[in-house]
């Protein structure tokens, strides 16, 4: 099965100056990956990035980003758990997410962020542990 990532889009954005400054290394607050497989759009799949950061001056951004992917077969039941679609799509779209951040903040006069990696790799297994 060959897989492409096709499309890169945010879904909503909220950007909001501190009032005080805030002494923080540019944290994430929240973040979470939601997947989404469409019977009728059989040989594409998405992934929803959901992310709260605080910026080094205590601002923060929350944004909704999704990701679509491509496949040359019919997605299967069997991939939407698998580990490819839970572990290698995500870490294949999160450096798309992280060059957003970085950018959109330096251009809107905000400290640039530079988000930390992600385990995908442990959130997965988080997530099968805590549905067996």
């Amino acid at each position: 099965m060959n897989i492409q990532l096709c499309d890169s889009r945010v879904q909503s954005l909220n950007i909001s100056r501190a009032a005080e400054t805030k002494d923080t290394d540019g944290e994430i607050v929240h973040f979470s990956t939601n997947f989404g497989f469409k019977p009728d759009l059989e040989n594409n799949y998405f992934i929803c990035f959901k992310l709260v950061v605080e910026t080094p001056c205590g601002s923060t951004v929350d944004l909704q980003y999704e990701s679509m992917f491509y496949t040359d077969e019919i997605i299967s039941e069997e991939f939407q758990s698998s580990p490819f679609a839970m572990v290698n799509s995500p870490a294949i779209a999160y450096p798309f997410l992280r060059a957003y951040i970085a950018t959109l903040l330096t251009l809107s006069g905000f400290e640039s962020v530079v988000l930390p990696t992600i385990n995908f790799q442990a959130m997965y297994k988080n997530h099968v542990a805590s549905n067996n």
